[in-house]
C-alpha cells in the first residue's frame, strides 16, 4: 500500500524570507534567531549564528510560523544536498530560504520528514542562475508530490521518527554541556597556574597530514573517517591510534576535534602528534584557545598553513597540571562520544525508516 499524493502547493504554502539592513546595527541587537544556509546542518535547529531584533521582523525579513520547515532554495552548497530544518522555537530566515507552511489537515512534523524523505527528487531539480548560484525554483517545489495519508496516520508517523530525532537533539545538547564542563575544569586548573612561559607550538607538537580516502573506497567498520570540521563517515582500516585530535586543514581550516577512538584523517587534515611532557587533552583546549581558524582566515593561501600555525606560542603547563587536567576531562570526553554514537545509530535508524513510513510501504504498527 502506498498513500495518494498532492502536489507541495495544494498541501502548504510557501514564504520567502529576508535580510535587514547591515547599515542598521539595531536591527541586529536581539535575540530572535535569523537563519541563513549555514546554519542548516541539523534537522532540528534552536539556535543560529546570527540574531536579530523584534524591529527587524516585517523590516527586511519575517518569522516562520510556527510548525513551518525551512528549505534552502539558494546555496552553491545545493550542488551536492538538500538542505532542510524543523524550527523548535520562533526563527526568521534570510532569501535564501522558503518556510514551507503546512496548511489544514497536514501535521506539521509529517510535512517535515515527507520534504525529507524528497530530498533526493528535489536534488535532481536543482539548476543555476544567471549568475551561477545553485538554485531550486519555487515552481519546482510547487510541484512535488507529497503523501497525504489521513491525518491520524500523519500525527503517528511524525511521533515515530520525532522520538529519534528528539533524542538525538537531546543527545547533541549534552554533548555541548559536557564539552562546556570541560572546558570550565581547563579553566579552573589553568586559574591557579599563574605565569606559564609561552613556546611556541612546534616545541609541543607536530602536524602530520591526513591521507586521502574517497568515499567509494571506504568499507563499514569501527573506525571513523574524519574530514576537516569531524566525523565524516566509518572505515574497516585506521590511519591513527585514538585518542586524538584533528585539525581542519582545508574547507575548514582550523577547525580543533577531538577523537576518542582509532580514525582515518583524510588529506584535508592534520593529525596532532604530541611531543615528549605534552599530554593530548591539554593541547587539545589550547589549540582551541588559539583560534586557528581565524589564523586560518588572515593568510593570502586559503587554508591553515602549517609552518605559521606551529610558530604560533602556547602556554607551558608543568606534567602534573597536564595529568590532573587529563584526569578529570577524558571521561566527559567519553560521555561525549558515547553520544555521538548512540546518535548515529539513531541516525541511521530514522533514515531507514523515513522512506518506507512517508510512503505508506510500512506502517508504524
Amino acid at each position: 500500500m502506498t498513500f495518494p499524493t498532492s502536489p507541495l502547493s495544494e498541501v502548504a504554502t510557501l514564504l520567502s524570507g529576508g535580510t535587514p539592513s547591515k547599515a542598521d546595527p539595531g536591527l541586529w541587537d536581539g535575540r530572535i534567531p535569523w537563519v541563513s544556509p549555514k546554519d542548516m546542518d541539523q534537522w532540528l535547529l534552536d539556535d543560529t549564528e546570527d540574531h536579530i531584533a523584534s524591529a527587524a521582523i516585517g523590516n527586511g525579513t519575517r518569522l516562520a510560523p510556527v510548525g513551518a520547515t525551512l528549505i534552502v532554495v539558494r546555496s552553491m552548497g545545493l550542488a551536492s544536498r538538500v538542505q532542510i530544518a524543523f524550527p523548535t522555537r520562533d526563527v526568521a530566515f534570510n532569501q535564501d530560504l522558503k518556510a514551507v507552511v503546512p496548511k489544514p489537515g497536514i501535521q506539521p512534523r509529517f510535512l517535515f520528514y515527507a520534504l525529507a524523505a524528497a530530498r533526493p527528487r528535489i536534488h535532481e531539480q536543482v539548476d543555476e542562475a544567471s549568475h551561477g548560484t545553485k538554485r531550486i525554483q519555487t515552481h519546482v517545489l510547487e510541484k512535488l508530490p507529497i503523501p497525504v495519508p489521513a491525518e491520524v496516520t500523519q500525527t503517528a508517523i511524525a511521533m515515530m521518527l520525532g522520538v529519534l530525532d528528539d533524542k538525538i537533539g537531546l543527545n547533541m545538547r549534552t554533548q555541548s554541556t559536557l564539552f562546556e564542563m570541560a572546558q570550565a575544569t581547563f579553566d579552573s586548573v589553568l586559574l591557579a597556574a599563574t605565569d606559564l612561559p609561552l613556546v611556541p607550538l612546534r616545541d609541543a607538537v607536530d602536524f602530520a597530514y591526513g591521507k586521502a580516502l574517497r568515499a567509494d573506497g571506504r568499507h563499514a567498520g569501527p573506525v571513523t573517517v574524519m574530514g576537516s570540521n569531524g566525523p565524516i563517515g566509518v572505515h574497516n582500516e585506521m590511519l591513527v591510534d585514538g585518542p586524538g585530535i584533528v585539525i581542519g586543514r582545508k574547507g575548514n581550516p582550523g577547525i580543533v576535534t577531538w577523537v576518542d577512538k582509532a580514525f582515518w584523517p583524510i588529506d584535508t587534515t592534520f593529525f596532532v602528534k604530541p611531543l615528549d611532557g605534552w599530554s593530548l587533552p591539554y593541547l587539545f583546549f589550547e589549540l582551541c584557545r588559539l583560534d586557528l581558524p581565524r589564523l586560518a582566515a588572515d593568510s593570502a593561501v586559503p587554508g591553515l598553513n602549517r609552518d605559521i600555525a606551529l610558530s604560533t606560542p602556547i602556554r607551558k603547563a608543568t606534567e602534573s597540571i597536564q595529568r590532573k587536567l587529563a584526569a578529570d576531562v577524558l571521561p566527559m570526553f567519553a560521555l561525549r562520544e558515547g553520544l555521538r554514537v548512540e546518535s548515529a545509530i539513531l541516525g541511521e535508524l530514522r533514515d531507514a525508516l523515513l522512506p518506507e513510513l512517508i510512503s505508506g510501504r510500512m506502517t508504524v504498527n
